[in-house]
């Protein structure tokens, strides 16, 4: 638990949180589903993995935002899930939906196998109050996901690459290539799903 208090504290002084509170200061979310987000206990208290800092990201969300947050990655082990259970307060799916959970969320999923892009996107098919926080989806192949790409708006974070003061451990490794993306359709607007 220290080492990921230590995580949030560094994190909130970034430009990446701030840069991510100017892109959703306007919006209203009230639930955050997590995907992939691996092992965040294989760390040491001096070189944070990379996966604590995505927890440290999603965990900042949660308290900032006040929202409801659900984790699922299969590679959690059952220490990992109870900490986020009894902990953390969190919820912890306990079936793998591959991605087909459909609600008005934020789903934050760094660095997720682009067919777990293509599940979100297609489960959540005119559903005009999603978003995605995770890898660029420009850069994704997939039929719903190309089929919106005219629709689609993409908003990188920056990433403190490059900054001398950046903490110790796999910050860049699991926080980097990081944008915020949304589809800029209405309820009507949507065209046919493939």
């Amino acid at each position: 638990a220290s080492c990921l208090d230590d995580c949030q504290t560094l994190l909130l002084q970034t430009t990446l949180w701030k840069s991510l509170n100017e892109c959703l200061r306007t919006i209203q979310i009230e639930q955050i589903v997590c995907y992939g987000i691996g092992n965040f206990s294989k760390t040491s208290r001096t070189y944070y993995s990379a996966s604590l800092w995505q927890l440290a990201l999603a965990i900042s969300m949660l308290t900032h935002f006040d929202a409801h947050i659900s984790f699922y990655d299969p590679c959690l082990t059952t220490n990992e899930e109870q900490f986020l259970l009894v902990d953390l307060g969190c919820h912890v799916m306990n079936t793998n939906d591959r991605g087909k959970h459909r609600a008005a969320a934020l789903f934050f999923m760094p660095h997720c196998p682009r067919q777990l892009y293509e599940n979100v996107v297609r489960s959540n098919w005119e559903n005009d109050n999603f978003m995605i926080l995770g890898n660029d989806l420009r850069e994704m192949k997939g039929s719903c996901i190309q089929l919106l790409r005219p629709y689609l708006q993409c908003s990188k974070l920056v990433d403190d690459k490059g900054n001398d003061n950046m903490p110790a451990g796999n910050w860049i490794g699991g926080l980097n290539d990081t944008y915020i993306s949304s589809f800029q359709l209405q309820k009507g607007e949507w065209p046919e799903k493939p």
